[in-house]
Parts: C-alpha cells; structure tokens; sequence
C-alpha cells in the first residue's frame, strides 16, 4: 500500500510540475501587465486543473500520514506485546524463587533439628516403571552420602539410599513394598512396622506388634527409632482407618503419608547415621 500511494504521489507530482512550468513559460514569456485572450484563457483553464491537482495531492499526504500513523501503532503494539511477555516471565520467575525460597527456609529450619550432619540435595529424576517407589538426587559418594543414609524433607519421612554413585544417588521412598519403617503412634507410643503396599501409591500400612495396640484414625504417626536405619521421631503420616486380619490378629493401620511424593523438589540426607543394613 505505501509503494503504491508513493508511485501515485510521483505521478501527480509530474503532472502538476508539467501544467505549472507551462503556465509560468506563458505567464512570463513577455515581462507584461496585461495578458492576452490567450493566455487569460490558459491561466483560467489551468486554475482547476491545479486545484485539483493540489487537493490529490493532499489527499495523498493524508493517506501517507494515516498509513504511517497505522504502522507506527503496530510498531509500538508489538513492542508493548513484547515487554508484556517479559514482565509475565519475569512475574512467572519471581513466583517460582518466592516459593523456592520457602521451600529452602522450611528445609534449613528442619535441618537444624536433625541428628548428624546432613546434605542438600535436588529430585533429578523418577523411576518410569514405579513412579513413586525411587527417585534420583543430584548428590553422591563425593557428598559423603552412602547407602542406608535416610532422606527427609521438612514435612517428614522420604526414604533411605539405596544405591550410590559418584555424583548421584537412588533413594527408595517408604512407599516401595520393600521398604519397611519402624514406626511408633505418637499418641500411644504403641508400635509396628510400616510398609508401602504394591497397587497403592498413596497410604503406607501400619502393621502393629500388638493385637491390643491403641490407634485410631487421626493419630499421628512417626519413626520409632528401632530398625537402627531412620532415626527416632521423624513424621511418617497419619492414620486415616484401621482393621484387623481374617484371624482378628493382627492390627492394621491404614496411613497416609505426611510427604507429598508428587512435588519432590529439595530433600536432606543425613549422613553418619548409616547401619550395615536391615
């Protein structure tokens, strides 16, 4: 479009250049007063030529301004578009350190309470056949970190190393049917063992020692410190329902555990703890 009112522009420009210098020849030929029937005729014929001329001309300037007008909205609307997307990003980043650094200062408080030392270290991976049975962190041999060392966040209990590499580790979460905690009711310092159920990836099973053990749904469930593997007091979950065994001997518990597998981030092993094993 601007090509075209430019062409357009060049054109009237031409014609208007052509009828003006002919009637400035006519007009000036003779340094006169008076002008002749000719050319009398000439300048009046030639006046609504050049005021139409004019006018199109004007008229193209007009479309010249509107078109730069136009393009200097979109220019600016792109660039407002552009820093819109920025300050979102930025926005979106921001958001993402405030709840990081909640998460840390959550992370550091608890670390102050644990025995031992301990290291920081990030969720790099999950295992695809068993997605809440096994994670891997970014922190290995070279951290001190060996097998057994138990994983916690602040929220409570993750798991315990399993296998170690230079600079990464395999952590067993207390979800996995392997995985076996020595468990007490906080309530009633009643205890059993807790284990993960295979076909369900949300409630650990409570097994308790005793048929006349006291638990019932809303205790609080943590880690009783006999299995020499996790340390005693550390948050395992819940209790949301119990029953008993086909013989009514056995007292089970159904828990539903205080960490949010699904949202693994940040966790803490702690090291210098580690037994030969179960």
């Amino acid at each position: 479009m601007f090509k075209r009112l430019v062409r357009q522009r060049y054109a009237l420009s031409a014609v208007a250049v052509v009828v003006i210098t002919v009637a400035v020849l006519s007009l000036t030929a003779h340094q006169r007063h008076q002008l002749t029937l000719l050319e009398r005729w000439l300048q009046d014929t030639l006046a609504p030529v050049q005021q139409a001329l004019f006018r199109a001309g004007k008229g193209v300037d007009r479309e010249l301004e509107r078109w730069r007008a136009v393009r200097s909205f979109w220019v600016e609307h792109e660039a407002l578009s552009e820093q819109a997307s920025r300050v979102d990003e930025l926005q979106h980043r921001l958001a993402e350190l405030v709840a990081e650094n909640q998460r840390l200062r959550e992370l550091i408080g608890f670390a102050e309470t644990l025995p031992g030392e301990y290291v920081a270290a990030l969720v790099i991976g999950r295992n695809p056949d068993n997605w809440f049975q096994t994670i891997t962190i970014n922190r290995g041999r070279a951290h001190g970190i060996g097998p057994n060392d138990p994983v916690v966040v602040s929220k409570g209990l993750v798991g315990r190393v399993t296998t170690v590499s230079e600079h990464a580790a395999t952590v067993m979460l207390i979800l996995d049917p392997e995985s076996g905690v020595a468990a007490m009711v906080q309530r009633t310092r009643d205890t059993g063992v807790a284990l993960g159920v295979a076909g369900d990836d949300r409630h650990l099973h409570l097994r308790m020692f005793f048929r006349e053990a006291a638990v019932e749904p809303g205790d609080v469930i943590t880690s009783s410190g006999l299995s020499h593997l996790f340390p005693k007091g550390l948050r395992i979950g819940v209790v949301v329902g119990v029953s008993l065994d086909h013989a009514g001997l056995v007292r089970t518990a159904q828990v539903r555990p205080a960490v949010d597998f699904d949202r693994l981030e940040e966790v803490l092993v702690i090291r210098g703890l580690r037994r030969a094993g179960p």
